[in-house]
């Protein structure tokens, strides 16, 4: 079915599904492409969702292509024909969970209908599907005690955010602006929050949003009296002293993982929102204990 895949993790359930609620799993895992490689054309057993975490690639669903980058999501329904082609620009880095809803009681009739219909469709992440799902994959790496057990919960999550998406892409609004200023803020506070230890620019949040740079930093000054990039960093000062008070890491290292370009840097900044440097903060932190 496929050529050129550098990594894989498939944790694959055809013979024995698994089975939480209204939602039934089959696959769930990750592959890393090389470039020009692909998955090769097939039918499709049941629903399946793609997201693409890096790289890019055409994306084909009954024959029509799309070209999806770092953000998009795809949604194929069973008995769709599928077919991922890399390009030799990048390589490709894609999660994707392979399912079915099966209602009962009333509960997932709407996700049905819309999941068993979906020939293709193509949405942005807002956020909330790229953290989910990379915790459900790393499940599947760890497999450690009561692992299976959430896989039904992150399977829900993830069809529930993204069946939300979908309803409200072209859905009129009819709040105030006021309103939706507050919706658009609360939107780029959330993603920091999800992706605080590798957001770094205001382009990349509103590029996963699908907004301009220029509104999202309007309305977030606008609302909260401070621009993003200062609120960003004032979000990582208060990662890095969770992270120092865990000691998972170096003072040197904590500065590298949440983006920022230099040491120097870091501690300018830790000092002017702390009020001491990270190498006083934790002397304080081992005092107190």
């Amino acid at each position: 079915m496929n050529n050129g895949v550098l990594f894989t993790i498939n944790k694959e359930m055809f013979q024995l599904p698994f089975e939480s609620g209204c939602i039934r799993i089959y696959q769930v895992g990750e592959n890393i492409m090389e470039r020009g490689s692909e998955i090769y054309p097939h039918i499709q057993r049941c629903c399946e969702i793609s997201y693409v975490a890096s790289g890019e690639a055409d994306f084909y669903a009954d024959g029509r292509c799309t070209k999806l980058s770092k953000g998009d999501i795809q949604i194929i329904s069973g008995g769709c024909e599928h077919r991922i082609a890399v390009g030799n620009s990048s390589r490709l880095r894609y999660l994707f969970l392979g399912f079915d809803i099966v209602p009962f009681d009333g509960t997932g009739a709407e996700l049905k209908d819309f999941f068993d219909s979906a020939k293709g469709v193509v949405i942005k992440d807002s956020g909330a599907v790229s953290s989910i799902f990379n915790s459900f994959v790393n499940e599947l790496c760890y497999d450690s005690e009561y692992s299976r057990e959430l896989y039904g919960d992150y399977a829900k999550i993830l069809l529930v955010n993204i069946f939300r998406c979908c309803r409200n892409i072209n859905k009129k609004s009819f709040e105030a602006d006021r309103q939706l200023l507050g919706g658009t803020v609360f939107a780029v506070m959330k993603y920091i929050d999800a992706n605080i230890m590798t957001v770094t620019r205001v382009s990349d949040i509103a590029e996963n949003l699908n907004y301009s740079a220029a509104y999202i930093s309007r309305v977030f000054k606008q609302k909260m009296g401070i621009n993003i990039k200062e609120y960003l960093d004032e979000c990582k000062i208060e990662k890095a002293k969770q992270l120092l008070a865990e000691k998972t890491y170096k003072i040197n290292e904590i500065s590298s993982v949440l983006g920022f370009e230099d040491y120097s840097g870091f501690c300018k900044k830790f000092r002017k929102l702390v009020g001491c440097s990270p190498t006083d903060f934790l002397r304080k932190l081992d005092k107190n204990f």
